[in-house]
């Protein structure tokens, strides 16, 4: 049984779904169209930002229970498919517990405590009525303090909860696997180790989060130079994981409301094309499994690429030998030595940039750069990916920000191979062999893709946004 949005935060919050007396700022309208014409050609863009400059006077107090004081400010966006939002200065007194509440879609995201104080990014929330509430001790209300910065219209935004996939965030080719069809069964450790990942307001590239030697679970997040984690605020960045459809080809979209900021850009390198982020809390109780590593440089006989085409609900694609190494591949802004990688299933777009190249142990040996391979129909036509190689990411750099070896193996065993670790449970094998994400029709609140469609060489699609 699936509840009303309404219910389902009245039963969270209890006092919220009844009380709707408190203030909403409204975003201007024409401005927020303005912005979204100026960039909705731009890659990679699911959202504009607006300034807002809004303060803890703006929202109201009440009191929902004795010794209990609750701060509250709505706000709405017309249209909006997601609202997002950065708080500057906020102070959040001991006891304290911010929500980020989606009135449309019940998406609730927190609650973020005293130690979120300072600048937070808060994760998207679906629909375009949002609310803001507080709760504390009411002898500490005096100590709250927000600065709310900035809001971001989701012109290209998360579709609700069971709704039939539209264009938003929906990959344009019709070769395309869900990871919950029968041909992702040998690789279902491995599907929950993948991530999107989103900055600001664009969404930028697919993440693995990988194991090391000490299996510690430091929360290590594998993906591509080229996305450009160094341009962006590292509180603004932000690894969604499990947005999974729940069927082959059918079924609930994944939720948006497992998700973790990152912490630190730990490793880079352009010559590799690799990034690997830190993320900044435990992800043990996302069901979650640390990917295993391969950097011996052996070339794969088989395996797969397990990725988020233009964010959409991850997808898998599958490969059985043909892997050839090639040198000084050139995409205009950088070169890297790769693994060319020809699919048998499925294949890859925009947004599945940093998605990791598994051999056929199922470990990791490589991260996606970009590539020409597109659909054919229901197939995947004949043309490359390239994938960076994890052997050159591994210690061809000496310097330890430009190495995997210095994270991955800090106490310097020797390995070369690391097998996986497990944190969860694998959903049951499927049996159902439906290929596609498809498109089908486009529900009111379904709009647009989260990843924008903006035109750009065939053999560069994977880059910049």
């Amino acid at each position: 049984m699936r509840l009303h949005p309404a219910l389902l935060l009245s039963l969270l919050l209890p006092g919220l779904a009844a009380a709707t007396d408190y203030p909403r700022h409204i975003l201007p309208t024409t401005q927020v169209q303005a912005a979204v014409e100026e960039s909705k050609n731009e890659p990679l863009r699911y959202a504009v930002a607006l300034p807002t400059n809004l303060n803890a006077p703006d929202g109201t107090w009440d009191s929902p229970a004795e010794g209990i004081a609750r701060w509250r400010l709505g706000i709405e966006s017309q249209g909006a498919q997601s609202l997002a939002l950065r708080l500057e200065d906020l102070r959040l007194p001991a006891g304290s517990a911010l929500r980020w509440v989606g009135e449309d879609s019940g998406d609730v995201q927190g609650p973020f405590v005293a130690a979120d104080s300072g600048t937070l990014w808060l994760p998207v929330v679906r629909g375009g009525r949002a609310l803001l509430e507080l709760r504390l001790p009411a002898a500490l209300k005096q100590q709250f303090g927000v600065r709310i910065a900035e809001a971001q219209h989701g012109y290209r935004g998360f579709p609700m909860p069971g709704m039939a996939k539209g264009q938003f965030g929906d990959a344009v080719g019709a070769c395309h696997v869900d990871v919950a069809c029968a041909a992702a069964n040998d690789w279902l450790p491995q599907t929950r180790s993948v991530v999107l990942l989103t900055a600001g307001g664009s969404a930028l590239c697919t993440g693995t989060l990988v194991n090391n030697v000490r299996e510690d679970e430091t929360p290590y997040v594998l993906s591509a130079n080229h996305c450009n984690f160094q341009t962006r605020a590292i509180g603004s960045i932000r690894a969604y994981f499990n947005v999974n459809r729940s069927g082959c080809g059918r079924g609930s979209d994944g939720g948006v409301t497992q998700n973790v900021t990152a912490a630190e850009l730990v490793a880079r390198s352009e010559i590799a094309d690799f990034a690997l982020l830190r993320l900044s809390s435990s992800v043990t109780g996302f069901n979650v499994y640390f990917a295993g590593w391969d950097a011996s440089g052996d070339t794969p006989s088989s395996g797969a690429a397990i990725h988020h085409p233009r964010g959409d609900n991850k997808k898998i694609s599958l490969y059985g030998g043909g892997v050839t190494r090639q040198d000084d591949v050139d995409f205009d802004s950088f070169t890297v030595d790769a693994w060319a990688v020809r699919w048998r299933r499925g294949t890859t777009e925009r947004g599945s940039s940093g998605a990791a190249l598994w051999n056929q142990n199922g470990r990791v040996v490589g991260t996606l750069s970009g590539g020409s391979a597109a659909c054919n129909g229901s197939s995947p036509d004949d043309n490359p990916d390239y994938f960076g190689r994890l052997d050159l990411a591994w210690a061809t750099n000496s310097a330890s920000n430009a190495q995997l070896k210095a994270h991955l193996d800090p106490d310097n065993s020797g390995a070369s191979t690391l097998a996986g670790l497990n944190r969860g449970l694998d959903p049951e094998p499927n049996t159902d062999t439906t290929s596609s994400s498809g498109g089908g029709a486009l529900p009111a609140l379904a709009l647009a893709g989260l990843i924008g469609l903006g035109l750009l060489r065939r053999r560069a699609r994977h880059l910049r946004p």
